[in-house]
This record gives structure tokens, C-alpha cells and sequence, in this order.
């Protein structure tokens, strides 16, 4: 209640003390939002071997959802050595519990060959139940199926159905995903404008790589997209506040080719796009 503000004024570090108390007596859901706010919870200090402990501690005791995150941790290399068979073990155990996320991931172990041989047979129906459950993963890894043909056959009615449900989503990762199946075609039907809304939409939820992309294309007016030189630096100079490793070197040779209240401007509305999209760390409240 502290840490949400549910009736109660919001309290970080009350919460810290009445989470960490409920995680240590081996409460899984108080033990997996301790590790989350150590990942990263505004007013708490970041921790991540900290929020490895505890999102272990509450795989270990069943949590499904600890389970996928620990699998990411693993397959990633986050804290602890990379190690996808191990990674694999996580997101199957997640997936026996009807986790969508689990369900996703083992099921794209299964299509990558990460951790466990390649299975496209295994792989499939993991992806459909994640699907079935709204994941929006499961959901484009199904489209994607659908449209190259590892589902069994190709089929392109099924295949936009299943993008459509994908595109009600709203993971980064996907959205961006989206933007290049309808930036390229991929089988299904191209669209330059839909692209660039999805690459927007994944760049507001945290897609570093979409906003250099945003930036690229109103730079070079790559795909027939009106060249707009201010647009392109807005986007490349939130890239560039972002981290993004390219960004730098490409505000910099924008900048020399437009004038001051050009760039001003493109200062601006960089300045105001990031103040609109702050993000926070959503919890899971303690049963």
C-alpha cells in the first residue's frame, strides 16, 4: 500500500521496510516486488544484484512471473554469468504455470535454439497459449508464423489477424517489431505511414533504437517520407540523451546544415516529448 499509494500517501521507504519484512518471512509476491524495486523504483537505490537475490528467492518459491525474470537474467547475463539452458529451465517452469511471459519465451527458445534444441513443433503451441492470454509477443510471434510459414503453412488471413491483436499491445520491444513488418512488407502489406506510428508508439514506451530510426528516416527521407529536418533532430537528440551509440555523431552532423531556430526548435521538442513521457516502476500489490 505504501510503495502503490493506495489510500495512503505514497511512502518508498515505509514500504521498503514492510516489503523487506514480508519477503524475508516468505512472501513470494513481497519478495518479488523487493527485487523490483531494487531494479530500479524511483527513491530507492538501485541494486542489481540486490533484486536478483530477492526475484530468485521468489522463483524458488514458485512465483511464476520471478521465474521468467530470473530467465532473463540468465539468458541475458544480467549480474550473473549468461547461461540459456539454465535460462530455459526458468521460463519452462514459469510456462507449466500458465505464465504467459514463460509461455512466450520458452516458446522462443524452443523456435531460436537458446538453451534447448530448435523445436518449431514445441515452440508453436507455447506461442499460441501465450497468445491466447493477450501476450502481445506470443501474439506477433504468431503472426509471424502465420506469414513465413512456420505455423505449418502459410496463411496470411490468419497471419494479419493475429497482428492486428498485436498491435493492441503496448511492450516496446513488439511495437518496434511492428514498425518493420510494415515499413518492409514482410509478406504482408506494407505501409510506411503505420510504421512510423508504431516506431512513435515503441519510442514512447522506452525503444531507444526506435527514435534513431525516427530520426534517420525524416533525415534521409528514406521510403518517399517528406524529409523534415527539425523532426529529425528531435528525435535524434532524445536518441542521444537516451544513449544511444549512433546518435551523437548524427545530431552533430545535423546540426551543422540548419539554422540556430532550427535547432532551438528541435531542442524544444525533444525537451517536451520527455517531459511527457516520464515512466515509473509498476508493482505487483501483496496478497
Amino acid at each position: 500500500m505504501y510503495m502503490l499509494g493506495k489510500g495512503i500517501d505514497r511512502n518508498v521507504q515505509q514500504a521498503m521496510v514492510w516489503t523487506t519484512k514480508a519477503a524475508e518471512q516468505g512472501n513470494t509476491t513481497a519478495q518479488l516486488n523487493l527485487g523490483s524495486a531494487y531494479g530500479g523504483l524511483p527513491g530507492v537505490a538501485k541494486d542489481p544484484a540486490k533484486s536478483l537475490y530477492w526475484h530468485e528467492k521468489a522463483a524458488a518459491g514458485g512465483n511464476s512471473y520471478a521465474q521468467y525474470l530470473v530467465g532473463i537474467a540468465y539468458m541475458n547475463g544480467n549480474v550473473v554469468k549468461a547461461d540459456p539452458v539454465k535460462a530455459f529451465e526458468l521460463f519452462s517452469r514459469s510456462a507449466e504455470q500458465g505464465n504467459r511471459v514463460g509461455q512466450y519465451h520458452a516458446g522462443f527458445a524452443y523456435a531460436t535454439g537458446k538453451g534447448v534444441a530448435r523445436n518449431l513443433s514445441k515452440a508453436m503451441p507455447l506461442f499460441e497459449a501465450s497468445a491466447n492470454q493477450g501476450e502481445q509477443k506470443g501474439q506477433f510471434a504468431m503472426a509471424m508464423a502465420y506469414a513465413n510459414g512456420d505455423a505449418g503453412s502459410v496463411d496470411m488471413v490468419k497471419a494479419r489477424a493475429w497482428l492486428r491483436k498485436a498491435e493492441q499491445g503496448s511492450d516496446h520491444e513488439t511495437e518496434a517489431a511492428i514498425g518493420r513488418v510494415y515499413w518492409q512488407g514482410a509478406g504482408l502489406v506494407a505501409d510506411k505511414v503505420k510504421a512510423l506510428e508504431f516506431w512513435k508508439r515503441a519510442a514512447a514506451h522506452g525503444n531507444i533504437e526506435s527514435l534513431y530510426v525516427l530520426g534517420y528516416i525524416y533525415s534521409s527521407g528514406d521510403g518517399g517520407i517528406t524529409r523534415d529536418a527539425v523532426e529529425a533532430l528531435q528525435w535524434l537528440i532524445i536518441a542521444q540523451r537516451a544513449g544511444h551509440a549512433n546518435a551523437h555523431a548524427a545530431v552533430k552532423g545535423a546540426q551543422g546544415n540548419v539554422l540556430q531556430a532550427d535547432m532551438d526548435e528541435a531542442v524544444l521538442r525533444a525537451d517536451r516529448w520527455m517531459n511527457m513521457h516520464k515512466k515509473g516502476t509498476t508493482l505487483v500489490p501483496i496478497n
